[in-house]
């Protein structure tokens, strides 16, 4: 026998184990892929409302993007899933997305700068894709 097969596919690779980055204070998280990815984030809180802002620079275009959680008690663990734009808590069983306000961050091809408040830690699972 013999047919044809039609079917979409991802054309985009990724790593089988990415390695995290980790940010205590503000800094720049490099995306070494091809095209912009979706991170995911678990931000340590100090207190408050966490806010974490991208800025980045893709050839002669900026931009800026920003998100705030309110509410945030110290040492609570929050997870930011900007690929499924959800937000939740240390045991990934509550939702928190509607204490938050802002755009998700969507890290750019090479450099962009992380700053904010309110947070002690973020460490990122980049989610870096290739062409």
């Amino acid at each position: 026998w013999k047919g044809q097969v039609q079917f979409y596919c991802q054309p985009l690779k990724e790593l089988l184990w990415e390695p995290t980055e980790t940010l205590t204070a503000a800094g720049t998280i490099t995306n070494n892929g091809d095209v912009a990815s979706r991170p995911l984030i678990k931000a340590t809180a100090s207190g408050g409302t966490l806010s974490i802002t991208q800025n980045w620079t893709d050839g002669s275009a900026t931009g800026r993007t920003s998100i705030s959680i309110e509410g945030c008690t110290a040492g609570q663990v929050v997870w930011i899933d900007c690929d499924s734009m959800e937000i939740l808590d240390e045991t990934m069983g509550n939702l928190l997305t509607v204490f938050a306000s802002g755009s998700f961050p969507m890290l750019r091809p090479g450099a962009n700068s992380i700053t904010g408040s309110g947070w002690s830690e973020l460490v990122f699972q980049k989610r870096e894709r290739y062409l």
